[in-house]
């Protein structure tokens, strides 16, 4: 599959198939700028409460919340340790689960 396609089958609602905002520059902008990634572990929240959960059950919105090592291409925007935490919300659609938005907080 294509970079292009695989990015529409993951994102919903992303202007140019863009998961980030482009216009902060490519230094600056989380997904032009990452040059190394690796999660650690996540957890899988209710999108209402808020609260973990380990059955997913009949919801159509999720958050998840990912840790992970991260190194960026200017290592100003990088953690001592690069260890990072990002957060997604996953919207359910009748060809699976889709990245509805992606962020550095809840």
């Amino acid at each position: 599959m294509n970079p292009n396609a695989l990015l529409t089958a993951l994102t919903v609602n992303r202007q140019a198939h863009h998961l980030y905002n482009s216009g902060f520059g490519g230094e600056n902008a989380l997904s032009e700028s990452i040059v190394e990634a690796k999660p650690n572990a996540y957890k899988v929240m209710d999108y209402d409460s808020g609260s973990e959960i380990k059955d997913i059950g009949d919801r159509t919105t999720i958050n998840v919340v990912v840790d992970l090592y991260m190194k960026s291409l200017n290592p100003v925007f990088d953690t001592p340790d690069g260890q990072e935490t990002r957060f997604a919300v996953l919207t359910k659609h009748a060809n699976g689960w889709k990245i509805g938005e992606l962020g550095t907080g809840p």
